[in-house]
Parts: structure tokens; sequence; C-alpha cells
């Protein structure tokens, strides 16, 4: 429920339970909470804690992981876009979770409720049958770039991408080689790159799990607060990040769909802590293309570092 009135941050909010109803678009309002935006030294963090604690119960947290997204979202709430937050209290039979938030752009009601039943998103007979599975890929993707930068302006990006492998000769008996040179005919900037032969080398699962938790490792943006002066001395992703559950989402959805897949990587993705390997053994280490190959079948993991 935008508001395109324009920037109100400094004024304050109105304690008229009806004027509230009316900017939220809610029959009735009783009372609002307010939540002050990013002071310092961690001076918001009960109301970070309890706008945790609600966001939690209203989404049923069962799980870790799940808790961490409730943790993300209040994070986003109170450090994020907005330069004000209120808890609306209702009527007494309302179980949902009313949030009036406002930023520059205007201002906005957040309510979370309860699903009365949960459905898996609608097939959309143009997108395929992997049309669900490029949406997964898509959202994990985005929120990953949310996270994950290469500078201060610009994020780490993910691409997905499936098709299939030209039918084979007798003589095409390197799965990988056919691979390579599908990618090398398919890939956006294929003219760019007609004269070069790629070279891709086989990973595991296990492998590319722990190279992309490498990746978030080196790009978490929150990493970036001067404490630490070289890799030795960069901390780990804190436990119960969002970050962590991400890739190890997009891991699980690429495995599920494509088991026992051969499994090949060009450009630098450093499967150890600290990273050893040279960046200079992979050539242009701004790009990493990860080859998933299973019968016909092959899709291809675009992570562009460039900037």
């Amino acid at each position: 429920m935008p508001d395109t009135i324009g920037d109100r941050r400094d004024e304050p909010w109105p304690t008229s339970p009806e004027e509230l109803a009316t900017i939220a678009n809610l029959p009735e309002v009783s009372g609002a909470v307010p939540y002050a935006r990013g002071l310092p030294n961690g001076g918001h963090s009960t109301a970070l804690e309890e706008l945790v604690s609600l966001i939690a119960r209203a989404i049923h947290v069962e799980d870790a992981r799940r808790m961490s997204l409730a943790r993300y979202l209040a994070k986003e709430m109170l450090d994020g876009a907005y330069g004000g937050l209120l808890r609306l209290t209702t009527t007494s039979d309302d179980p949902d979770l009313h949030l009036l938030s406002r930023d520059y752009f205007g201002t906005a009601r957040i309510t979370l409720a309860s699903a009365p039943t949960v459905q898996p998103p609608p097939v959309v007979a143009d997108d395929g049958a992997d049309g669900a599975f490029r949406t997964r890929i898509s959202c994990l993707a985005t929120l990953m770039s949310g996270h994950l930068m290469v500078n201060n302006n610009n994020p780490v990006d993910f691409r997905f991408r499936i098709g299939a492998l030209p039918e084979r000769g007798a003589e095409d008996k390197d799965l990988l080689a056919v691979a390579t040179r599908w990618w090398s005919a398919t890939r956006e900037d294929a003219e760019d790159h007609a004269d070069e032969a790629p070279t891709f080398r086989p990973i595991t699962f296990t492998e590319l799990r722990a190279a992309l938790h490498n990746i978030a490792r080196l790009s978490l943006v929150e990493m970036w607060d001067g404490s630490w002066d070289g890799i030795d001395e960069m901390p780990e992703i804190p436990a119960g990040h969002v970050v962590t559950h991400l890739v190890d989402d997009l891991v699980d959805v690429i495995e599920d769909r494509l088991g026992d897949a051969l499994v090949a990587v060009k450009g630098y993705l450093p499967t150890r802590w600290p990273p050893t390997e040279p960046v200079d053994d992979y050539g242009d280490d701004e790009y990493v293309y990860v080859l998933f190959v299973r019968g016909s079948e092959v899709g291809v993991l675009d992570i562009d570092g460039s900037g």
C-alpha cells in the first residue's frame, strides 16, 4: 500500500489511531509501537530481537533456516531503506502482524499473516517443465546478490540456464568436451570468444558447495567493517546467517534437478580456506562458469564478479 506523497521521515508519526488506520488502510487501529532505525553501536538490539520474535511467530519458525530469514527481514526493516517503522495493534482477535514503514519514497504497510493453506507455485505452460525450477533459482540468486558485493556499488551476479546437447556421434565419447563446445557456442558473448579453447576442470557437488561458501565469505558486504586486515584475519560468516542457507539451497536445488551430473568449472572457484589456488592459473578471475552435464541435459551457472 504505497503512499506517493514523498519523504516524511523527519515528521512525527500521527498519534491518532483513526489517522493511522487510514494511512495503513486497515479497518481499525488501537495503538502503535515505534521502532527507531539504525541506532549506532547496536542501540536498536532490543527492538531487533523483539521484531525477530514477532516475525518468527508470524511465519511459524520451526528451524534455524527459517529463523535466519526472520532475522534477515527484521534487520532489513530496521537497517535497510526504512526511515521509520511502527508496529500497529488492531483488534484483539486479529492474529496478523501489521507494520507501517516509511522512507524517502513514501509509506507502505507490511502485513504478515498465516496462509490458510500452502500451495505450490502455479505452473504456466509457456514456462515449460522447468518453470518452477528456474523461478526458485532466480529467487535464490536475487537474494544472494543482495548480500554479496564485488565492491561498494556492484553485486556478485548469479545466472542459471539449462539446455540440451546436440545428438552425439559415435566419435563423441568425451561428454565434457561435447558440453564445452555447446557452452562455447551458446554463451552470450560467443562471437567475442570464438577463437578461444576453454578448459573446464571437473569438481564434485561437495567441492562446489564449499567453494560457493568461500565466495560468500569473500564477498559478504557485512564483513567489510574494517576490523580485519588480510585474508588470514577474515572472520567466518556469522552462524545462522541467511546467506549460508541460500548457498546450500542453491546447490541442493541444482543437485535435486541434475543429480549424478558431471560437474566442471571454468574460472577461479576456491574450494579451500584460506584460498590457496593461484588466480593466474585460471585466467580471468572475474567470471566463473559451472557446467552440470547429465546425459543430453546441461545446466550452466554463471557467477559474475566483474563489478
